[in-house]
């Protein structure tokens, strides 16, 4: 390959990937800062503070403390002390194989799960927050799209049902789009490590 050919295949990578992020900083007036929210940059040797998958869902701090702390995952037990059942379908996903790590978050407030098979989390621990108020919940699992509903924790016993939960957000913007369909085309057809 001449370097003529290389410079033109190096165009075609760096527009395949500088376009589609160009389009949502310019069609979402993003500010600089979301900006480097959405595309860190971190200082030569990591410092990016851990996996640097970036799938995390957004950070969130408890109701006393203005430090975030971890999200704790827990096991899914049969009862629950709140009586409040959280349920939601994911895309793509078998019926029966549900079992996917899903963050509930409200204000100051948020706990990260792992899903029952079925679909279901019945033993979900609201401690922390007021049982004789509603709040408006954001249920978050990447790579799929952002789920709102209000839950009346004074209302008991309950199930609350999410719906179907779409997939395809592969940067965490809460939006599928060409973004997100570079990501899946610098991929597409290969396989991961056996």
């Amino acid at each position: 390959m001449d370097s003529l050919q290389k410079t033109f295949l190096y165009l075609l990578i760096f527009l395949n990937i500088a376009v589609p992020i160009t389009t949502i900083i310019v069609s979402q007036k993003l500010s600089k800062g979301e900006v480097s929210q959405m595309f860190p940059v971190y200082p030569p040797g990591g410092g990016g503070g851990g996996d640097d998958d970036d799938d995390d869902p957004p950070a969130s701090s408890s109701p006393n403390n203005s430090a975030s702390p971890s999200p704790s995952i827990s096991p899914s037990p049969s009862t629950s002390p709140s009586g409040i059942t959280i349920k939601a379908v994911f895309q793509g996903l078998p019926v029966n194989s549900q079992n996917i790590s899903f963050t509930l978050v409200t204000n100051n407030w948020s706990k990260t799960v792992i899903m029952n098979a079925d679909g279901t989390f019945s033993n979900f621990d609201f401690s922390g927050l007021d049982k004789t108020k509603s709040y408006d919940f954001v249920l978050y699992a990447h790579p799929y799209l952002t789920s709102k509903k209000s839950i009346n924790l004074a209302t008991g016993a309950q199930t609350v049902d999410f719906g179907t939960i779409r997939t395809g957000d592969l940067d965490g913007n809460n939006q599928v789009n060409t973004l997100d369909w570079s990501f899946m085309k610098l991929n597409f057809g290969v396989d991961g490590d056996q």
